[in-house]
Parts: structure tokens; sequence; C-alpha cells
């Protein structure tokens, strides 16, 4: 790494990884230990940070209990119990205290697909010729075609 390090990087390392010089990138820790001997300003916040990394180390902080490791397994196993298209739902609609929400939200929940299909479709639509539209009513007509039981023998008739 370059030797010239800039005063926002040496407070930007001093920031993430303390006063100690152990704990700072091996590839910036000969520049730092430049820049200080070749900055007195550095004195200040190098203390600072003395300072903050005496603090943190003397606070003992013990192993988590039992009881947070159920709590914490617990949370995880509800939140796989919830349907998806309710997580869905809640999230497009967050509860709230109005008193129509039993209504709208299966609304939304039909009526979104069919907005969607309705963009889709509509979006595909080209203009066709005259020829097209011949071919389209021959295909509707053909689909008219209707079966009729009469019986044990089911027979096709053509609606005219």
């Amino acid at each position: 790494m370059e030797q010239d390090l800039s005063r926002q990087r040496f407070t930007a390392i001093l920031e993430a990884y303390g006063s100690e010089p152990s704990r700072w990138p091996e590839e910036e820790r000969d520049a730092m230990q430049q820049f200080i001997a070749a900055n007195p300003r550095t004195a200040g916040p190098l203390a600072a940070a003395t300072e903050l990394d005496r603090l943190l180390d003397s606070v003992a902080v013990g192993a988590p209990s039992r009881s947070l490791y159920r709590s914490i397994l617990s949370s995880l196993s509800g939140q796989s119990q919830v349907e998806l298209i309710d997580s869905l739902l809640e999230w497009l609609f967050p509860p709230s205290s109005r008193h129509l929400d039993w209504l709208w939200r299966p609304v939304v929940a039909v009526t979104l697909p069919v907005a969607v299909g309705f963009i889709l479709g509509a979006g595909s639509v080209t203009n066709a010729s005259v020829d097209e539209w011949e071919s389209w009513e021959e295909e509707i007509y053909v689909s008219g075609i209707v079966l009729v039981d009469s019986g044990a023998e089911a027979t096709v008739e053509l609606d005219p």
C-alpha cells in the first residue's frame, strides 16, 4: 500500500479497528504507524480510541442463556407456520383497525391477478388483418361445438 495515508483513512481505520496496531489491517499497519509519527494531531483521536478500547475490553459478556436460545428458536419456528398468502397480504396491507379489512383484503387478492392478466392481455393485442379476423371467427365457430348427451351415446352438434 502507499506510504501516504489520508486523514480520512486514518480516522476510518481507527474507528473500525481501534487503537491497537495488532488489530489494524496488516497491509496498512506500517502506513498508520508512520502517519502517527509524522502527525502530532493524531494524538487526540488516538487517545480517544485507546479509552474506548479500554472501556470495551472491560465489559464482560456472558454466554447466552438457554431461555434466550429457546425464545430465538421458537420465534423462528412460528414464522414457518404462517402461510405464504397470508404473509403476502400482510406485506401488501399491514394490519389496521379499519372495520372493512375482512372484506378489502380478499377483494384485492382476487382483483390483483385479474388486473395483471388484463394488463398482460392488453399489451399482447396486435393489429390484425381481415384474414386473421376471419380465421378467429372460424375458431370461435368451431369452439361452439356442443356435446349433447342422448342417453348412452354422445353426439356432436354444431351451433349455427
